[in-house]
């Protein structure tokens, strides 16, 4: 139940029309229309976060969400969720044909930054065109510190099945099982933040269940199988990291890092985070260019990071996307430079790939 998910930023998630495919595959697009598939609108706010709109409830009652690959479970607002800085879709359960009372009592869950209180409820959920009977979710009555501040209105969790809540079943997990999906992936194309700095980008990029879109990247992927016996979080090995062409000895053994769209930097212990942000220099925006490319070594290849990847532009000012951090954290500042597979089809042996995203 504990993620790793929490803001470096606060962050937004705005709303589309829900659709879907034909051929099992279906895409979470951050654009508002896409040829006559079946999507759903998505956007991306100041690069900061990505969220979309998810369907609860019959008739439907519509969230907007972050697809977060550090957590797994699902929660929206509850009837009684209280007053907050920015207002929230609240799901009423007696609006709902099929809302189903979950036992169990009241629910903490905890995350790296932020907690809330809740209970579960069953009812049908329609993700991007996917349509899940009795699907396990929280809705919450009392948000924390951090989570009161957000505003969207809830998360989906894409982590593994034992970050959930015991008992519990994931939407992902019902997803695989119910062979509603074509194939047992999911991907992130994310692109850059192309508004005017204090409002959304509806053309933020996209995630597709069951799939990818090859438009969205070049050359093969790179996979890496996920690190260790206990399956939970999206973790995978990284090696050598260069600071432009010198090596450094941060994680020349290795290290470990979290694949996690939650989150917005590119977090890290306080040696290696602060070693590459002394090598950036005093950041600004008309310095950029000077900056270094930064090397992280995945399964053997190097992958760069220009200073277009790793500074964000604010309001007229620059600061890095190196944040220090416990551990190693790999967010959107990195997928939004590689476009990301995370794949679940051999469910023993699960990996994720990444391919220069265009």
């Amino acid at each position: 139940m504990e993620s790793i998910w929490f803001f470096v930023i606060s962050a937004v998630l705005l709303s589309g029309s829900c659709h879907g495919l034909s051929n099992g595959t279906v895409k979470v697009i951050l654009k508002k229309y896409i040829n006559g598939n079946r999507f759903i609108g998505l956007v991306n706010y100041r690069d900061v976060v990505l969220y979309g709109d998810i369907d609860v409830g019959d008739p439907p009652q519509r969230f907007r969400v972050v697809f977060d690959t550090g957590s797994a479970d699902l929660w929206i607002p509850s009837s009684t969720y209280p007053k907050t800085v920015h207002p929230h879709q609240k799901f009423n359960p007696k609006a709902s044909r099929t809302y189903i009372q979950s036992g169990g009592g009241v629910l903490d869950l905890k995350y790296e930054k932020g907690e809330l209180t809740g209970f579960l409820g069953r009812d049908k959920v329609m993700v991007g065109g996917v349509l899940l009977d009795r699907q396990e979710f929280i809705q919450a009555t009392k948000p924390g510190p951090h989570i009161e501040d957000v505003v969207y209105d809830g998360i989906l969790g894409l982590g593994f099945p034992s970050l959930a809540v015991k008992g519990t079943t994931t939407v992902l997990e019902n997803m695989m099982n119910k062979r509603l999906i074509n194939k047992n992936i999911f991907s992130f194309w994310i692109r850059s933040y192309h508004g005017d700095g204090r409002h959304e980008d509806p053309n933020g990029g996209q995630i597709v269940f069951g799939g990818f879109d090859p438009n969205h990247f070049k050359g093969e992927h790179t996979y890496v199988p996920v690190y260790g016996r206990i399956r939970n979080f999206w973790r995978i090995k990284m090696t050598t990291i260069h600071i432009g062409e010198t090596p450094t000895r941060h994680c020349a053994a290795q290290c470990v890092a979290i694949v996690d769209s939650g989150i917005t930097d590119i977090l890290g212990p306080k040696k290696p985070i602060s070693d590459i942000n002394k090598a950036l220099g005093k950041v600004s925006c008309s310095t950029m260019r000077t900056m270094p490319t930064i090397f992280f070594t995945i399964g053997g290849k190097l992958f760069p990071l220009t200073p277009d990847d790793y500074i964000a532009k604010d309001g007229g000012k620059c600061f890095s996307r190196f944040v220090e951090s416990h551990r190693w954290f790999l967010g959107l500042a990195f997928m939004r430079a590689y476009h990301t597979i995370f794949d679940l089809q051999d469910q023993k042996k699960p990996r994720v790939g990444f391919a220069i995203a265009t």
